[in-house]
């Protein structure tokens, strides 16, 4: 499987980086923050949605965002849950997917383990962008990705 990183500078004026995983068949995007406040992740969050969209209308190849904060509070997994972008005259429903540091971390060190592949990390972040169905708002949705992470971890 093919894979390309970089890390692309879109605010020169801040200096806001996010990360790109593009691989043959699909797209990360991954945006963070280490603060707690609530201020702090909503700016660091916010031109997440207009990036994803940008590279989901080249239409290519499903792609996904991923949002890292210390800690995962509603506000956050609701604005990720309901995470949409207007372009080309409609709303753009994006799969933004949240990890709190600690979750990322165990992610990073099962896939050093080899514990799971890249086609493994593909149906991780389908199957948390599809459990948007099953939820009426981020919390719950958010409590949900929590709960099945480690048994995708395990595996």
């Amino acid at each position: 499987m093919r894979f390309n990183f970089s890390l692309m500078h879109y605010d020169k004026k801040t200096e806001i980086q996010m990360m790109v995983l593009e691989y043959d068949d699909f797209v990360v995007l991954g945006k963070g923050t280490l603060s707690d406040s609530e201020e702090e992740w909503a700016d660091a969050y916010s031109t997440m949605p207009m990036h994803v969209c940008k590279r989901l209308m080249k239409g290519d190849k499903p792609v996904f965002g991923v949002f890292v904060a210390p800690n995962v509070e509603p506000n956050l997994a609701q604005q990720l849950f309901k995470a949409t972008w207007y372009a080309n005259g409609e709303f753009k429903e994006l799969n933004i997917i949240p990890f709190s540091t600690d979750q990322i971390t165990r992610i990073l060190q099962a896939f050093r383990k080899n514990k799971f592949s890249v086609k493994k990390l593909k149906s991780i972040l389908n199957r948390f962008a599809e459990l948007k169905a099953e939820f009426k708002n981020g919390k719950e949705w958010y409590k949900k990705i929590s709960e099945i992470l480690p048994i995708f971890l395990m595996i």
